[in-house]
């Protein structure tokens, strides 16, 4: 435990004022003494009065640890067995709850009362009973709690009086702890002794030093404040800033800042309450000082001696939080005069035991007494580390009566011989010191962001790595805790070095590597911003400057992570969280028998966290896109990110994002969630109710400040709460009126509500602002680099977690399945696997046979990477030349290495057997695999999924965790669905010449059976029907075959009659082939391709020829009909009648204009080369235009094919009334697909018609509207000439059950219906013009 470093120098102080030795024996050489077999032997030997052996521990937490190992470790270093030494520990029940470090250490453990530390380690007659009844030898009490209580020490005196059993105090006498231990006392006898004091309530007290300290009752009362009246009196004679101290307090508990007479009275109450009985004084406060510090120990010869010092300047609420040695402060003369006039402190008194001087010392150079502490203090360390001496051994030395010259490390510290006992002339004689600095860091269960406020809670993990520099020691370990009645440190470190500077570099590593997680907050994060301010680093601190840092904020958001980083990774903890939980909720309903509703897998799959961070609402909504792989998505914007997530064995997030791993920890508190990211804590607030007063910690209720009923005042205290010993005022969020909820007295926990608030103005309550931007884009968890094989492993991967019921965006699907077929149609795919794979293996395998297929695979790279002709076919992957170059080796070597060769190679020879067949058999492999995944899960499902788990559930009972991939699956069945879409896509598409090797798994889900399964089962029938039809390019190059026929033709009705097989072939990809030709090299064909085209759809009622043109570069057909309404009341006529914007006559001459655009953007500005005359045209009676616009496209778009057409209408819609246009359609066709129409009409302000969206115009008249003419109508759904129209009365009035009548039709245009048809439930051709017949189905 106690650590020293083994280089040490000599040196002396040439400050003191002494004469330098000329030679100095190296404390390398000094020997360490001999060792002993007996205490009883070492205490006669070192000239000391009494043994001993057994020692209660009056103490818990890290003073007790400390206590016990230094001691220990004194008692191997000299008996050699530190189990000479017996320690007795008091424990409460809430230590043994948080399973405290130093009942593990104790020999023995007596059960003490819980509660506040009155009941225990503070309660003098509980420690001198227990110290009878377990034989003690002495009490060793630490610091805090009742170590500076003189009524310990005299209890035990009066008790060894009265009784043979002896028990000894390790410490000072009672007298000297009144004397100087006090306070009041102490101040008062430093002015006696001419140290000067800084002014007080006591200014000018003086006692005579003769008397051996002993003060006066009443000189001792003039010092001391009794009321709050007279507190404010002395605030005015002293003079502000002050502070109002409690003579027996210490660590920061009693003490009080006040800057104004109003602040007063409540902090002297709380300085009263958190020390109750003791003497309260005030003193003058100095604004910008160090708080420096001697450490002194005195013997019960008379002798006392300082043993070096220490700088603790930098404090929150009055107590240390970092310490450092030896001081550099202040001027060395200045600093030996401290020394001198804390030891003349200490003979006066006649000090026995350890103690620390404490003094102010300010920017002038002067100092100032502050108070003596009669123990030992939490940094002695420090000191230790510096001098040498193990402090808490020499006090039990001490109290064996042994004199300081013959204590061994003494004895060292002023380079004597260790083994001698002769005095030393502690006067005149210069201590040996340590070049050396050290930095101590308190670790403690504090809230640095809510100004230190102590917290409670176990903890899970505490991992600390020592090293040379740095060292410490805790009182609590993993899975223990700090429980609310226990000071809030719960650990030191020190770390050492020859500068300042090295040493504060030591430090900050040492706190970057320690690793606390559990309910508590710490000061570590806190404590390496302190560490790396310029401020520490120039060492230009003082014992405000840290609070003054605190309300400026100015250093705790150094190193925080930009905001959209900490929402991103809160966003996954919340979701982590949630849908952690889900999934074992799920899992205990499946084994006790139950089976949850579908709608439970839910929340695993996706939740919607909004998290409040500074004041901003973030809504987010996390998808789990994998086992390990979540999606976070910003609401209200485009911006997502991949996460790619590892849970650690200590409940921790390991989370992977945009290439940079971030260790996370969470945990929900009353206020909100914690989230520790790489060791730095960020808080999520909750939503902002200042209507609800709770705890935010456990603690008791002290009491209100304002009565039941009461006014509050905004940042006023409204109660005042007991945390972990200190008083902390509870301060209202906003102006109100309170009601108690909970008694004065309460115990409360973190979340409890201790009062409500009704609001004076609840307008003026602030909240959250809604984040409503966006974040910067990021990229995969995983840079994936561009070898193909990588990027197929990582889109195949995606799409098995989609099969697998994981949710993965559609555009994501889109690329992963786009980067699939790229991946699996590069040519360099097979190659890169091979080499991947052999890698991984080569190394077993004999060379000869490692470097022929390595030459082998070269080989290929170098053929497909050279140039050839286009009619050149790219050599294949040579699969099997590899399996018979292994086959060929194996027949070589033969016998048992033969099947050793053979099983190493086996990943190798798999792979290769999947190309065997060539490169497309591994594709048809791996998409077979994809189509099979899905069939696997859905052929269970025929009828309701819960009863089909139920079922599942009886077959499968250990193994819930199967049954919940199976039900997850099933929840995600849309988007598994939409996947095996796009692969029957690619299958009836680019792969379409391998739709015989798919036919296996199209069979297997053809025969699928379920509601949830039926179209895609119908989906696969037809892709096996289709296999009986021509490709779409070889149907392409029959239809350029018919038309390079007709262009020999010059005649035109030569031509219409080559046009017959296109003009009546029923398929619905007739269109979009003759319009894929309109972009055929050849101008001629492309002209026939229109010419075709216009007789296929419009043949009956063509009046004359058909009129092409290529004006502009555009391909234009014009052709003229006349209609007599009494001949053809339908189709055509129909049309114009209802699209017009004028009364027409019977016969009107429709003309009509089709037009062919490859260029979105030729066609938005096309009017004018289609109708140059427009500006001067004027509507004819009797004449109706119509146009035609035909557009080729890659995209399925509706609404921007739809937007396209409507931004035509729009900028020409003048120029279309002027000619009389009563009509505009646009066509878009797709390859390999039917075309999709979108109609403009006149009469309706050319506003699109999306009741017939889909359908040709000529045949709207065929879906009988006219039937619905009561109703109001509007188009639900279309799908090709498929309408499901949603119709609702006009003159009905709602029921009482709220139906107002509303229904749906299903219209359907077909040609005919065959056997296939009916079986399928659809006709896979769409209508031409002709003779369609209605299907209609209301629903």
């Amino acid at each position: 435990f106690f650590f020293l470093t083994a280089d040490y120098t000599m040196a002396t102080q040439v400050a003191r004022g002494f004469t330098r030795k000329k030679s100095w024996p190296s404390l390398v050489n000094i020997p360490s003494g001999q060792i002993y077999p007996s205490i009883e032997e070492y205490v006669k030997d070192k000239g000391g009065k009494r043994v001993i052996r057994r020692i209660l521990i009056a103490n818990n937490g890290i003073a007790a640890v400390k206590g016990i190992r230094s001691m220990q470790k004194w008692a191997y270093e000299t008996f050699g067995d530190e189990k000479l030494l017996q320690f007795i520990a008091m424990a409460t029940p809430d230590d043994i709850k948080v399973n405290a470090e130093y009942i593990h250490l104790a020999n023995e453990v007596v059960n003490v009362p819980g509660g506040s530390n009155n009941n225990n380690y503070a309660n003098v007659s509980l420690i001198i009973d227990i110290a009878q009844r377990l034989s003690a030898d002495a009490v060793w009490a630490g610091w805090g709690h009742a170590s500076e209580n003189p009524k310990l020490p005299d209890g035990l005196a009066a008790h060894n009086r009265t009784s043979k059993q002896q028990i000894v105090w390790i410490g000072p006498s009672g007298k000297a702890m009144r004397a100087l231990g006090d306070k009041i006392g102490s101040s008062i006898i430093a002015q006696s002794a001419g140290v000067p004091c800084i002014g007080w309530s006591g200014s000018g007290l003086t006692v005579d030093l003769k008397s051996g300290g002993e003060i006066p009752s009443n000189t001792y009362e003039k010092a001391c404040v009794s009321s709050a009246q007279q507190a404010v009196e002395v605030c005015r004679k002293v003079r502000y800033p002050v502070m109002i101290k409690a003579s027996e307090g210490g660590g920061g508990k009693g003490i009080r800042m006040c800057h104004s007479e109003e602040e007063v009275k409540d902090k002297y109450g709380q300085v009263v309450g958190e020390v109750p009985g003791s003497p309260v004084f005030i003193m003058k406060l100095a604004p910008t000082c160090r708080h420096l510090e001697v450490q002194l120990l005195g013997d019960e010869w008379g002798n006392a001696i300082a043993v070096m010092g220490r700088d603790c300047s930098i404090q929150r609420r009055h107590q240390k939080i970092i310490e450092e040695g030896p001081v550099v402060a202040a001027k060395p003369k200045t600093w030996r005069e401290m020394e001198n006039s804390a030891v003349r402190l200490a003979k006066a008194v006649g000090y026995v035991g350890a103690g620390t001087v404490e003094y102010l010392y300010t920017q002038e150079g002067t100092y100032f007494f502050l108070e003596l502490n009669p123990r030992l203090q939490v940094e002695h360390p420090v000191t230790e580390l510096i001098s040498g001496v193990n402090l808490p051994a020499a006090q039990l030395q001490i109290a064996m009566g042994l004199p300081l010259a013959s204590i061994p490390h003494i004895r060292r510290f002023y380079g004597q011989k260790v083994e001698d006992i002769s005095p030393i002339n502690f006067d005149r004689v210069v201590p040996v010191v340590n070049p050396m600095h050290v930095i101590a860091c308190r670790i403690t269960a504090e809230n640095p962001e809510m100004e230190f406020q102590p917290t409670s809670g176990t903890i899970f993990h505490l991992n600390f790595r020592s090293t040379p520099n740095v060292w410490g020691y805790f009182s609590v370990s993993s899975n223990g805790g700090v429980h609310q009645f226990a000071d809030s440190q719960f650990g030191h470190l020190f770390a050492t070095a020859k500068t300042r500077e090295s040493a504060r570099r030591n430090m900050v590593q040492a706190l970057r590597e320690l690793t606390i997680q559990g309910e508590i907050r710490t000061t570590v994060e806190y404590l390496c911003h302190i560490l790396e301010t310029n401020d520490f680093k120039d060492n230009q601190v003082s014992t405000t400057w840290l609070e003054r840092i605190m309300r400026n904020k100015s250093i705790s958001d150094i190193g925080k992570l930009p905001a959209p980083l900490v929402v991103t990774l809160g966003a996954l903890y919340k979701a982590w969280t949630a849908s952690s939980e889900a999934r074992i909720s799920y899992l205990d309903c499946l084994e006790r028998g139950q089976v949850p509703p579908m709608s439970e897998i839910q929340p695993i799959i996706e939740t919607n966290p909004d998290l409040i961070y500074q004041m901003i609402k973030y809504k987010t909504t996390v998808t789990r896109s994998g086992r390990r792989h979540f999606d976070i998505q910003l609401r209200g914007s485009e911006w997502t990110a991949s996460v790619e997530v590892h849970e650690l064995a200590d409940n921790g997030l390991l989370a992977i994002l945009n290439g940079r791993r971030y260790i996370v920890y969470g945990r929900e508190q009353p206020d909100g969630v914690r989230l520790s990211i790489d060791s730095k804590t960020y808080m999520f607030s909750r939503e902002y109710d200042p209507t609800r007063l709770i705890a935010e910690m456990q603690g008791k209720l002290i009491r209100f400040t304002v009565e039941d009923g009461g006014q509050v005042r905004k940042n006023k205290a409204f109660a005042e709460m007991e945390v972990m010993k200190m008083y902390l005022p509870l301060i209202a969020p906003e102006n109100g009126t309170i009601t108690h909820c909970k008694p004065e007295g309460a115990i409360l926990e973190g979340g409890d509500l201790i009062a409500r608030l009704e609001l004076d103005d609840p307008s003026s309550v602030q909240t959250a602002e809604i984040f409503k931007g966006s974040f910067p884009t990021v990229g995969p968890p995983q840079a994936l680099g561009n070898k193909p094989n990588i990027l197929l492993e990582d889109a195949l991967t995606k799409l098995r977690r989609i099969l697998a019921g994981y949710k993965i965006t559609s555009k994501r699907r889109a690329e992963a399945v786009k980067c699939m077929m790229d991946a699996l149609r590069d040519p360099l795919t097979p190659s890169f696997q091979f080499e991947t794979i052999l890698s991984t293996i080569s190394a077993k395998l004999p060379a000869k046979l490692v470097s022929a297929l390595t030459q082998i695979s070269d080989e290929y790279k170098r053929s497909i990477s050279s140039h050839r002709f286009h009619w050149e076919k790219s050599m294949e992957f040579p699969a099997s030349e590899m399996l018979e170059a292994i086959q060929t080796h194996l027949v070589l070597v033969g016998g048992a290495d033969a099947s050793v060769i053979e099983t190493t190679a086996q990943p190798v020879t798999d792979l290769l057997h999947l190309y065997d067949e060539g490169n497309h058999a591994y594709a048809v492999h791996e998409i077979s695999g994809l189509l099979n995944s899905y069939y696997d899960v859905a052929s269970h499902f025929k009828t309701s999924p819960e009863l089909v788990i139920k079922t599942l559930r009886r077959e499968h009972t250990e193994a819930p965790e199967r049954l919940l991939d199976i039900a997850r699956a099933q929840y995600q069945s849309a988007d598994r669905i939409d996947l095996v879409n796009d692969l029957f896509r690619i299958i009836s598409g680019n792969l379409r010449p391998l739709l015989p090797e798919f036919a296996p798994v199209l069979r297997k889900i053809s025969q699928l059976e379920g509601p949830d399964q039926t179209r895609i089962a119908i989906q696969a029938r037809r892709i096996l029907l289709s296999m009986r039809e021509p490709s779409f390019e070889h149907r392409k190059m029959e239809v350029q075959a018919v038309l390079k026929t007709a262009d020999e033709y010059k005649d035109y009705s030569d031509r219409v009659r080559i046009y017959t097989p296109l003009i009546s072939r029923p398929s619905r990809l007739e269109n979009p082939l003759l319009m894929d030709c309109m972009t055929h090299r050849n101008p001629e064909i492309r002209k026939r391709a229109m010419e075709a085209y216009v007789l296929r759809n419009h043949a009956d009622y063509i009046k004359d020829d058909v009129h092409l043109s290529t004006d502009f570069g555009i391909l234009t057909a014009r052709f003229s009909a006349r209609l007599d309404a009494k001949t053809a009341p339908g189709g055509l006529y129909a049309d114009i009648v209802r699209s017009a914007k004028r009364k027409l006559s019977n016969t009107p001459n429709v003309l009509t204009t089709v037009a062919f655009f490859s260029d979105p953007e030729i066609l938005k500005r096309s009017f004018k080369y289609l109708y140059p005359n427009a500006e001067t045209a004027k509507p004819q009676d009797g004449k109706v235009n119509t146009l035609y616009l035909l557009f080729k496209s890659n995209t399925k778009d509706d609404n921007l094919a739809s937007a396209m057409a409507r931004e035509f209408v729009q900028t020409s819609q003048k120029l279309l009334v002027k000619l009389g246009l009563a009509r505009v359609t646009l066509v878009v066709g797709y390859r390999a697909s039917s075309e999709r129409l979108f109609t403009f009409r006149a009469r309706d302000g050319f506003k699109e018609d999306t009741l017939i969206r889909h359908l040709r115009p000529l045949l709207a008249e065929h879906i009988d509207l006219r039937r619905m003419e009561c109703f109001s109508v509007r188009l639900a759904h279309s799908d090709g000439s498929t309408k499901v129209l949603e119709a609702i009365p006009k003159n009905r009035a709602v029921g009482r059950d709220g139906y107002d009548g509303r229904r749906l039709f299903v219209r359907r245009l077909v040609q005919h219906l065959s056997p296939s048809d009916l079986k399928m439930g659809q006709n896979s051709n769409e209508t031409a013009e002709g003779d369609p017949a209605i299907s209609e189905s209301p629903v």
